[in-house]
């Protein structure tokens, strides 16, 4: 259901031809076959300067962005997939036109194009001097003869080919699998491992490949070592792994996967990689509060995580636009908090767990995110007592708010909603089993605070102002992650 497309900006920041072919490789490694091209704009003078032979021949089509504004130019008639415009057309004002027998390029800012656009007075019309552009033919021989990087996303710490003729090799129905003493054969690297030798072509005979025999996997502790690291070597008649713990045992079986790729008779060049994470915390942030996934969405999610050796899934549960999680003693908030234009969607405990445990075979922790004292509508729209219902003319939402932006409902300081926040806080504590918890804290409004008699009253008592009823609620909110025995995670502003 997407279009599985790269963006990328060649204009402003000019890459050499062999990270051009780098990113080739990563966009076949990903399944992308299409290329939004940023390849000349007013700013550089229209620099034409990225080679695109290389992604036309795996069927890549490079595309325009543009809106609509200017109908779409035909730049390059030999080439009948390839279709160029400048993305930022609508305040350039500037296309480009092949010269004859492949002179280069030239400029021009047409009449007709200025015309096209949807306002002229907002943006600058550049006079460039019109002159062949050269850099596609220097790009052209220069990625020739440089060498093209492996699509392997993220790229090794460490990785070493063998010389040049020594060789591919591929596997066949006769290579074994071996584990070492400590393996578990039901790890899910193993599963995963021999899932991939049944999807490949078994015929033993491939001309001019060499067979690998056998596959080796071996878990050798070593308490200097990171335990996601591990050794990978490819050889004419075996491809070994090792690895000090388990989760290394699992990202070299990922590289091995990006290597053999989609096709049904793998060519894996010979090789050393011993790989070790730049990043301990390598992560992605899904927020189903405004746009809500489904556990099965979330586990696809999760999957293509695991292949690119990511492991902090940062879970974005409630906000302003919906409440997903259940909370023991408060099913309103999966019921009139989950509204939205699909309906009621929220999780179950059950469904939580599944995914819990999926990621943690895949070794990503899961993060939980509750957001409070502000971005609180779902819940004050299924709770109103939960907020500061004193202030005059007030109302709580009738259901979650589904416009964008951050709105004036905030918690009310008082011993109710501590109770809730308790009853909330246990939940994801027996839920989750990661030893951190985001609480939000950030964008709490402070109108409905300054307004509510309550609120005045404890900042009286507390000698703080409006803004600082956000820091007393941060305060009491950390307290009881810590009291679990968990460390709060919060948004940058709550150190202030």
């Amino acid at each position: 259901p997407f279009w599985p497309k790269a963006s990328f900006e060649s204009s402003r920041h000019y890459i050499k031809p062999n990270i051009a072919k780098d990113l080739e490789a990563s966009m076949q490694a990903l399944l992308m076959n299409q290329l939004y091209l940023l390849l000349f704009c007013s700013i550089c003078f229209g620099t034409y300067n990225l080679p695109l032979e290389a992604l036309e021949d795996h069927g890549c089509d490079v595309v325009d962005d543009s809106g609509g504004c200017v109908s779409l130019l035909q730049m390059v008639s030999d080439r009948p997939r390839a279709r160029f415009i400048c993305g930022h057309m609508s305040r350039h004002a500037l296309v480009w036109e092949e010269l004859p027998h492949g002179k280069g390029y030239q400029a021009h800012g047409t009449d007709h194009v200025r015309e096209s656009l949807p306002s002229h007075d907002h943006f600058p019309c550049h006079s460039l001097p019109r002159k062949p552009m050269t850099q596609l033919e220097e790009a052209r021989t220069t990625a020739a003869s440089e060498p093209l990087r492996l699509p392997l996303v993220p790229y090794p710490a460490y990785l070493e080919e063998a010389q040049p003729g020594a060789g591919k090799v591929t596997f066949s129905s006769t290579t074994k699998v071996s584990l070492g003493e400590s393996v578990p054969e039901n790890d899910l690297s193993i599963k995963m491992l021999r899932d991939m030798m049944q999807n490949i072509d078994q015929a033993s005979n491939h001309t001019g490949l060499f067979h690998v025999r056998s596959i080796s996997l071996m878990l050798t502790p070593n308490s200097t070592s990171s335990p996601e690291s591990y050794y990978l070597h490819i050889g004419k008649d075996s491809v070994e792994m090792t690895a000090p713990a388990s989760a290394g045992l699992f990202y070299a079986v990922q590289t091995l996967r990006q290597l053999v790729g989609q096709g049904s008779v793998p060519q894996l060049p010979q090789l050393t990689i011993q790989d070790t994470p730049r990043f301990q915390w390598r992560g992605l942030h899904l927020d189903v509060s405004r746009h809500f996934f489904t556990a099965e969405h979330v586990k696809s999610l999760l999957e293509t995580m695991a292949s690119f050796k990511m492991n902090r899934f940062h879970w974005h549960l409630t906000d302003d636009q919906g409440w997903r999680l259940p909370i023991e003693g408060y099913p309103r908030l999966t019921e009139v908090g989950a509204e939205g234009f699909g309906g009621r969607q929220a999780y179950t405990a059950r469904e939580i767990r599944d995914v819990v445990a999926f990621a943690r075979a895949r070794h990503i922790e899961v993060m939980p995110e509750v957001d409070v004292p502000g971005h609180a509508a779902a819940a004050i729209a299924a709770y109103p007592e939960l907020g500061n219902s004193d202030v005059p003319g007030w109302s709580a939402p009738p259901k979650p708010p589904l416009e964008w932006g951050v709105h004036d409902w905030t918690l009310a300081p008082n011993d109710n909603t501590l109770h809730f926040l308790q009853k909330v806080f246990d939940t994801v504590q027996d839920l989750f089993p990661s030893p951190w918890i985001h609480i939000g804290g950030d964008e709490a409004k402070t109108i409905e605070w300054s307004r509510s008699k309550h609120a005045r009253t404890f900042m009286l008592q507390s000698r703080a102002g409006p803004s600082n009823v956000q820091g007393y609620f941060n305060a009491q909110v950390s307290d009881l992650v810590r009291s679990k025995g968990k460390s709060f995670v919060s948004w940058d502003e709550t150190q202030h």
